[in-house]
């Protein structure tokens, strides 16, 4: 057996190294006990890859099973691990909502040219839970269940993309009324024009505003005064963590408030709905590039 069909739980005194073969046939109280010992030890980073193996594992461990007793055993140890599992699932109405919104960061298509920064990990100096998916990130001052948790990105400094926060100017959210009526828009004219704060302050996706609503409902927030649009980030501050959201590039056509679309030619059909991948392609026209975002960082 090669080193590299080795799973490994990451223990407060060590390391616990072992087979998919050996959840099939070593003494069921003994697997059992590693479930325990992953569970007390699930905060540790190297542990989310032990969680993924073991999981993908599972379906396949039958084949190991010489006689119905056995498989009679494999059965039990499925069982265990499936209780282990929901143990770990989402315990609160608050977990299962961010839990939603953080998941769903890795599931945007249109971010699939940032594969390198779409993860949610445990920040090792600050023992927070962070996520991103390239252009925003979320900071947890806990872990939200529900959440793969995967290996820090490297060479990712958190402390450095998020600032000191100082000299921060306060930006007034936007409500939900005001982001349904601008997507609402959006379809209606065949556009994905970002919702504007007004002159010089950001622009910024209206999805990803609204997670922001979702994640942080009583966060302050606050945007880095610049004079290019680029460099007006957004900051959101709540006793649950903080976030960064990179704006898009481009000052927005709508002023804050004017919520007036294009007028539509006389005698014109109905606009029709966007497509998913039409909606795709104009959300990366005012997209950051994954050069701008890199030097954004760096600023």
């Amino acid at each position: 057996m090669c080193n590299s069909d080795l799973i490994t739980v990451e223990h407060g005194t060590g390391y616990l190294s072992f087979t998919p073969e050996w959840l099939a046939i070593a003494p069921a109280a003994n697997v059992k006990a590693m479930f325990k010992l992953l569970q007390e030890n699930e905060h540790r980073p190297g542990n989310a890859e032990t969680v993924k193996r073991i999981a993908e594992a599972m379906p396949t461990l039958g084949r190991y099973a010489r006689n119905a007793a056995e498989h009679k055993r494999v059965k039990s140890i499925q069982a265990a691990w499936a209780k282990y599992n929901g143990k770990n699932a989402p315990e609160s109405k608050e977990d299962r909502k961010a839990a939603l919104v953080i998941n769903r960061l890795f599931k945007e298509k249109h971010l699939r040219n940032r594969p390198d920064y779409q993860a949610a990990w445990i920040d090792a100096p600050t023992g927070k839970m962070c996520a991103t998916d390239g252009y925003r990130l979320y900071r947890f001052n806990r872990v939200i269940s529900g959440v793969e948790i995967g290996k820090p990105l490297d060479p990712l400094n958190v402390a450095a993309v998020m600032g000191d926060m100082n000299g921060l100017e306060p930006l007034t959210p936007p409500t939900e009324a005001d982001l349904k009526i601008r997507a609402a828009l959006n379809r209606q004219c065949r556009e994905n024009r970002p919702y504007d704060f007004g002159p010089g302050k950001p622009a910024a996706e209206v999805s990803c505003l609204r997670d922001l609503l979702q994640l942080f409902p009583a966060g302050k927030w606050y945007y880095n005064a610049s004079p290019s649009p680029a460099g007006r980030r957004i900051y959101v501050i709540d006793a649950a963590g903080d976030a960064l959201l990179l704006p898009v590039r481009k000052e927005a056509d709508i002023a804050p408030g004017v919520y007036a679309p294009d007028p539509a030619p006389a005698e014109a059909e109905p606009a029709a709905e966007l497509t998913p991948e039409q909606f795709e392609e104009l959300a990366a026209r005012d997209a950051m590039t994954p050069e701008e975002f890199a030097a954004a960082l760096a600023a």
